[in-house]
Protein backbone atom coordinates (compact mmCIF):
# COMPACT_ATOMS: atom_id res chain seq x y z
CA UNK A 1 0.00 0.00 0.00
CA UNK A 2 1.42 3.31 -1.08
CA UNK A 3 1.05 6.88 0.07
CA UNK A 4 1.56 9.15 -2.91
CA UNK A 5 2.13 12.87 -3.20
CA UNK A 6 2.81 14.71 -6.44
CA UNK A 7 3.60 18.39 -6.66
CA UNK A 8 1.08 20.43 -8.59
CA UNK A 9 2.92 21.32 -11.84
CA UNK A 10 1.80 24.92 -11.41
CA UNK A 11 3.58 25.22 -8.06
CA UNK A 12 7.10 26.69 -8.11
CA UNK A 13 9.49 26.29 -5.18
CA UNK A 14 12.50 27.84 -6.82
CA UNK A 15 15.77 26.04 -7.56
CA UNK A 16 14.81 23.13 -5.31
CA UNK A 17 11.69 22.18 -7.32
CA UNK A 18 13.30 19.34 -9.38
CA UNK A 19 14.79 17.87 -6.19
CA UNK A 20 11.42 18.01 -4.46
CA UNK A 21 9.87 15.98 -7.27
CA UNK A 22 12.62 13.36 -6.83
CA UNK A 23 11.95 13.26 -3.08
CA UNK A 24 8.28 12.55 -3.68
CA UNK A 25 9.13 9.87 -6.22
CA UNK A 26 11.20 8.21 -3.49
CA UNK A 27 8.34 8.56 -1.01
CA UNK A 28 5.83 7.14 -3.49
CA UNK A 29 8.09 4.12 -4.06
CA UNK A 30 7.53 2.97 -0.47
CA UNK A 31 5.15 0.02 -0.33
CA UNK A 32 4.28 0.08 3.37
CA UNK A 33 4.02 -2.99 5.57
CA UNK A 34 4.75 -5.63 2.96
CA UNK A 35 7.33 -8.46 3.01
CA UNK A 36 10.83 -7.95 1.61
CA UNK A 37 10.94 -8.19 -2.17
CA UNK A 38 14.22 -10.11 -2.35
CA UNK A 39 17.08 -11.42 -0.24
CA UNK A 40 19.36 -8.49 -1.04
CA UNK A 41 16.90 -5.87 0.26
CA UNK A 42 18.20 -6.07 3.83
CA UNK A 43 21.79 -5.41 2.74
CA UNK A 44 20.73 -2.56 0.45
CA UNK A 45 18.72 -1.08 3.29
CA UNK A 46 21.69 -1.36 5.65
CA UNK A 47 23.89 0.54 3.16
CA UNK A 48 21.23 3.22 2.73
CA UNK A 49 20.96 3.66 6.47
CA UNK A 50 24.71 3.89 6.88
CA UNK A 51 24.73 6.55 4.16
CA UNK A 52 22.01 8.45 6.03
CA UNK A 53 23.93 8.20 9.30
CA UNK A 54 27.22 9.35 7.76
CA UNK A 55 25.60 12.41 6.16
CA UNK A 56 23.75 13.27 9.37
CA UNK A 57 26.87 12.80 11.48
CA UNK A 58 28.66 15.39 9.35
CA UNK A 59 26.18 17.95 10.67
CA UNK A 60 25.40 16.64 14.17
CA UNK A 61 28.15 14.34 15.48
CA UNK A 62 26.87 14.42 19.05
CA UNK A 63 23.64 12.68 18.00
CA UNK A 64 24.80 10.36 15.19
CA UNK A 65 27.53 7.81 16.09
CA UNK A 66 30.60 6.96 14.07
CA UNK A 67 29.67 3.27 14.10
CA UNK A 68 26.28 1.61 14.41
CA UNK A 69 25.20 -1.80 15.66
CA UNK A 70 22.62 -2.71 13.00
CA UNK A 71 20.51 -5.84 13.32
CA UNK A 72 18.15 -7.05 10.58
CA UNK A 73 15.03 -8.76 11.95
CA UNK A 74 12.28 -10.51 9.99
CA UNK A 75 9.12 -11.10 11.98
CA UNK A 76 5.35 -10.95 12.09
CA UNK A 77 2.88 -8.42 13.41
CA UNK A 78 3.46 -9.41 17.03
CA UNK A 79 7.17 -8.58 16.79
CA UNK A 80 6.42 -5.33 14.96
CA UNK A 81 3.92 -4.26 17.61
CA UNK A 82 6.38 -5.13 20.39
CA UNK A 83 9.09 -2.98 18.78
CA UNK A 84 6.66 -0.05 18.46
CA UNK A 85 5.66 -0.42 22.11
CA UNK A 86 9.31 -0.62 23.19
CA UNK A 87 10.29 2.54 21.30
CA UNK A 88 7.30 4.44 22.63
CA UNK A 89 7.90 3.34 26.22
CA UNK A 90 11.57 4.33 26.21
CA UNK A 91 11.14 7.64 24.38
CA UNK A 92 12.06 9.65 27.48
CA UNK A 93 15.51 8.02 27.40
CA UNK A 94 16.10 8.07 23.64
CA UNK A 95 13.73 9.32 20.97
CA UNK A 96 15.42 9.04 17.60
CA UNK A 97 13.09 11.34 15.71
CA UNK A 98 12.91 14.10 18.31
CA UNK A 99 16.39 13.79 19.83
CA UNK A 100 18.27 13.34 16.56
CA UNK A 101 16.28 13.75 13.33
CA UNK A 102 14.15 16.73 14.30
CA UNK A 103 17.15 18.48 15.86
CA UNK A 104 19.20 17.80 12.72
CA UNK A 105 16.56 19.36 10.47
CA UNK A 106 15.86 22.29 12.79
CA UNK A 107 19.50 23.29 13.16
CA UNK A 108 20.07 23.04 9.42
CA UNK A 109 17.05 25.24 8.67
CA UNK A 110 18.15 27.69 11.34
CA UNK A 111 21.65 27.88 9.85
CA UNK A 112 20.18 28.66 6.43
CA UNK A 113 17.61 31.13 7.76
CA UNK A 114 14.66 29.00 6.61
CA UNK A 115 11.35 29.25 8.51
CA UNK A 116 7.90 27.91 7.73
CA UNK A 117 6.27 31.24 8.52
CA UNK A 118 8.32 32.89 5.76
CA UNK A 119 6.73 30.67 3.10
CA UNK A 120 3.48 32.63 3.10
CA UNK A 121 4.18 33.89 -0.42
CA UNK A 122 4.41 30.28 -1.65
CA UNK A 123 1.37 29.04 0.25
CA UNK A 124 -1.91 28.26 -1.47
CA UNK A 125 -4.99 29.83 0.06
CA UNK A 126 -7.64 27.20 0.75
CA UNK A 127 -11.27 27.39 1.73
CA UNK A 128 -11.67 23.88 3.12
CA UNK A 129 -9.52 21.13 4.61
CA UNK A 130 -8.28 18.89 3.17
CA UNK A 131 -7.47 20.92 0.09
CA UNK A 132 -9.44 19.26 -2.75
CA UNK A 133 -6.77 20.20 -5.31
CA UNK A 134 -3.78 18.86 -3.40
CA UNK A 135 -0.20 19.04 -4.59
CA UNK A 136 0.82 22.16 -2.64
CA UNK A 137 3.56 21.96 -0.02
CA UNK A 138 2.18 24.91 1.92
CA UNK A 139 -1.32 26.17 2.55
CA UNK A 140 -2.42 29.53 3.85
CA UNK A 141 -5.19 30.16 6.35
CA UNK A 142 -5.51 33.90 6.80
CA UNK A 143 -1.91 34.97 7.57
CA UNK A 144 -0.76 31.58 8.85
CA UNK A 145 1.35 29.13 6.82
CA UNK A 146 0.93 25.39 7.34
CA UNK A 147 2.37 22.30 5.71
CA UNK A 148 0.12 21.06 2.93
CA UNK A 149 2.06 17.79 2.66
CA UNK A 150 0.01 15.45 4.82
CA UNK A 151 0.25 11.93 3.33
CA UNK A 152 -2.13 9.30 4.61
CA UNK A 153 -2.63 5.56 4.36
CA UNK A 154 -6.03 3.90 4.51
CA UNK A 155 -4.71 1.03 6.59
CA UNK A 156 -8.09 -0.42 7.52
CA UNK A 157 -9.23 -0.63 3.90
CA UNK A 158 -5.94 -2.17 2.81
CA UNK A 159 -5.97 -4.80 5.51
CA UNK A 160 -9.66 -5.61 5.01
CA UNK A 161 -8.71 -6.65 1.48
CA UNK A 162 -5.92 -8.85 2.79
CA UNK A 163 -6.23 -12.53 3.52
CA UNK A 164 -4.18 -12.12 6.72
CA UNK A 165 -5.46 -9.06 8.56
CA UNK A 166 -3.61 -8.02 11.73
CA UNK A 167 -5.29 -7.60 15.09
CA UNK A 168 -6.24 -4.11 16.24
CA UNK A 169 -3.07 -3.54 18.34
CA UNK A 170 -0.96 -4.16 15.23
CA UNK A 171 -3.19 -1.92 13.13
CA UNK A 172 -2.83 0.86 15.70
CA UNK A 173 0.94 0.32 15.77
CA UNK A 174 1.13 0.53 11.96
CA UNK A 175 -0.84 3.79 11.98
CA UNK A 176 1.48 5.21 14.65
CA UNK A 177 4.61 4.10 12.79
CA UNK A 178 3.48 5.62 9.49
CA UNK A 179 2.57 8.90 11.16
CA UNK A 180 6.01 8.90 12.78
CA UNK A 181 7.83 8.02 9.56
CA UNK A 182 6.16 10.65 7.39
CA UNK A 183 8.04 13.24 9.45
CA UNK A 184 11.17 12.01 7.67
CA UNK A 185 9.71 13.00 4.32
CA UNK A 186 8.79 16.43 5.67
CA UNK A 187 12.32 16.88 7.02
CA UNK A 188 13.71 15.79 3.65
CA UNK A 189 11.65 18.47 1.89
CA UNK A 190 12.50 21.15 4.44
CA UNK A 191 16.21 20.35 4.14
CA UNK A 192 16.08 20.80 0.37
CA UNK A 193 14.11 24.03 0.58
CA UNK A 194 16.63 25.42 3.05
CA UNK A 195 19.45 24.47 0.68
CA UNK A 196 17.49 26.01 -2.23
CA UNK A 197 19.12 23.95 -4.99
CA UNK A 198 18.48 20.77 -6.97
CA UNK A 199 21.45 18.68 -5.77
CA UNK A 200 20.30 15.90 -3.44
CA UNK A 201 23.64 14.24 -2.69
CA UNK A 202 24.01 15.96 0.68
CA UNK A 203 20.43 15.52 1.93
CA UNK A 204 20.66 12.96 4.79
CA UNK A 205 16.93 12.23 4.77
CA UNK A 206 16.72 10.92 1.20
CA UNK A 207 18.70 7.70 1.95
CA UNK A 208 16.34 7.15 4.88
CA UNK A 209 13.30 7.29 2.58
CA UNK A 210 15.05 4.73 0.39
CA UNK A 211 15.45 2.42 3.39
CA UNK A 212 11.66 2.38 3.68
CA UNK A 213 11.39 1.69 -0.06
CA UNK A 214 13.38 -1.52 0.47
CA UNK A 215 10.61 -2.75 2.78
CA UNK A 216 12.60 -2.10 5.95
CA UNK A 217 11.29 -0.29 9.01
CA UNK A 218 14.05 1.26 11.17
CA UNK A 219 13.75 1.19 14.96
CA UNK A 220 16.46 3.11 16.81
CA UNK A 221 16.79 1.47 20.22
CA UNK A 222 19.72 3.63 21.34
CA UNK A 223 22.02 6.22 19.85
CA UNK A 224 24.21 3.50 18.33
CA UNK A 225 21.80 0.54 18.16
CA UNK A 226 19.37 0.00 15.29
CA UNK A 227 16.92 -2.70 14.21
CA UNK A 228 15.92 -2.88 10.56
CA UNK A 229 12.63 -4.76 10.78
CA UNK A 230 10.83 -6.45 7.90
CA UNK A 231 7.57 -8.31 7.88
CA UNK A 232 7.92 -11.97 6.97
CA UNK A 233 6.39 -13.82 4.00
CA UNK A 234 2.74 -14.66 3.91
CA UNK A 235 1.62 -11.33 5.31
CA UNK A 236 -0.42 -8.60 3.57
CA UNK A 237 0.99 -7.59 0.20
Amino acid sequence: MRSRFELDPSEDYGEATPALREIFRAWSAVDWFVPLRDREAAERGRRRFEEHNALARGHLPDQFPETLKIRAVVGEWGEFTALCDHVRSTAMKWDWRYSALKTLCHRHSEAHGWQLKDQLHRARAIESWPDPRGGALFIRIFDHTMWGFTPRLDLEAAFRASSVAPEKPALDAAAWYFDYARMDAMHCVEWQLAEDHAQLAGNPFLPLLRVYAEGLLPFSLARDELVLFALGPGLPA
